[in-house]
């Protein structure tokens, strides 16, 4: 995955026109996330979280219209998993914390000078900041632990208004594995998380300043 983002980088230096217009924003907004398990061992609620960093927009003249962001974004996520095992629930409460780099190919229509809608899709590398041991969820039947590195897929939409001011949606798509679990037992508990896809999707909601 590092191999592949930085050759992502580099394709995205040297295909950067010499004329291409550079903005650099400050980004912050809200999550809600959502740990996916076997809903029938395991299940989870959306909790809320935050994330703010830097983007760098880059327009590009030759393509009107079109252009990509790259940022550098720290990210808390909330957490909430849940079991009942033979009539006892369980229940584990955290959050998790990345550095998210996205690399986004967007599309602008501008309506006015000063107002415009955008669409935008790319890939996002996150990389654990929090590196936790193993976390429980039922005692002595099931843990699970995040990986150090996520890859994953970024969809959204928003509007741009007087030049400066970007407000947006995006739709945060897990395409892998994001844990291991640990266990000393075999039972249906453990077999089912560990069998299990055990993905992590979110919504963001935010608002960025261009300078």
């Amino acid at each position: 995955m590092k191999r592949l983002f930085a050759m992502l980088v580099v394709a995205l230096i040297m295909v950067l026109p010499v004329k291409a217009q550079v903005r650099f924003g400050l980004k912050g907004g809200m999550n809600l996330s959502k740990m996916t398990f076997d809903k029938n061992i395991v299940s989870s609620d959306n909790r809320a979280g935050f994330f703010v960093g830097a983007i760098l927009y880059v327009d590009v003249p030759l393509l009107p219209g079109f252009g990509f962001d790259v940022a550098a974004i720290y990210d808390r996520k909330g957490t909430k998993m849940m079991a009942t095992i033979d009539g006892e629930r369980y229940e584990d409460k955290d959050y998790v914390q990345f550095l998210d780099i996205p690399i986004n190919l967007s599309y602008k229509i501008a309506f006015t000078p000063h107002f415009g809608i955008f669409g935008s899709t790319g890939p996002q590398f996150s990389f654990n900041l929090k590196h936790d041991d193993f976390k429980t969820i039922v005692e002595n039947r099931a843990s699970y632990k995040l990986k150090d590195t996520h890859f994953t897929w970024n969809v959204g939409a928003g509007i741009e208004l007087m030049k400066h001011f970007r407000v947006g949606y995006t739709y945060n798509i897990a395409l892998g594995k994001w844990a291991e679990v640990k266990n000393d037992l075999t039972d249906t508990v453990y077999q089912g998380l560990k069998n299990d896809k055990m993905k992590g999707s979110s919504h963001q909601l935010y608002v960025v300043y261009i300078f």
